[in-house]
């Protein structure tokens, strides 16, 4: 039973948990010479940076809300980071993605590329897939906010990392 509350206590870590912990594994594993290792800035896995991809599937969850998606954005740096070019993915997240959002996000982020409207017909496009997969895959808020439509609350995003962490009054 505590191996399973382990894992369990593993899986909901937030990023700066990970950081934290994937640095003072790699210290750890240095060779055992006599000066301490120096410290290395950790990598940050791609699940945890703040892709377009990711804003389309968050929402405010904070209590009282009833629409609290899409969160709009404010931009302070925004990345872009080349991403493997995928078709079968790009054509799968499609019918998943809130369209009209992910347009408003992408402007919002300096990128006007995509259509108002898309529809499945468009999946046959080069030109479309490739402006799909920019919006959605390698355009990163590094530094901004996420702000809930409803409350105006803002969710920072630090480092490409969003903290949706929740104050005790909004739980």
């Amino acid at each position: 039973m505590p191996q399973a509350k382990r894992k369990r206590d593993n899986s909901t870590r937030n990023a700066s948990e990970y950081c934290t912990t994937n640095q003072s594994n790699q210290q750890e594993t240095t060779d055992n010479t006599t000066s301490p290792a120096a410290p290395r800035p950790a990598k940050i896995p791609s699940i945890f940076q703040m892709r377009l991809l990711t804003h389309n599937m968050l929402s405010s969850n904070i209590k009282g809300v009833a629409n609290g998606f899409p969160l709009k954005i404010e931009v302070v740096k925004v990345v872009e980071k080349e991403v493997d070019f995928n078709i079968d993915f790009l054509k799968n997240m499609f019918h998943k993605v809130e369209w009209k959002a992910l347009v408003e996000a992408s402007t919002t982020m300096g990128y006007a590329e995509l259509p108002e409207n898309a529809d499945a017909t468009m999946l046959d496009s080069d030109d479309f897939l490739h402006k799909f997969h920019h919006a959605l895959l390698e355009l990163h808020l590094e530094e901004g906010a996420l702000v809930c439509p409803q409350t105006g609350r803002k969710f920072p995003v630090q480092k490409g990392i969003p903290n949706m962490l929740l104050h005790e009054d909004e739980v």
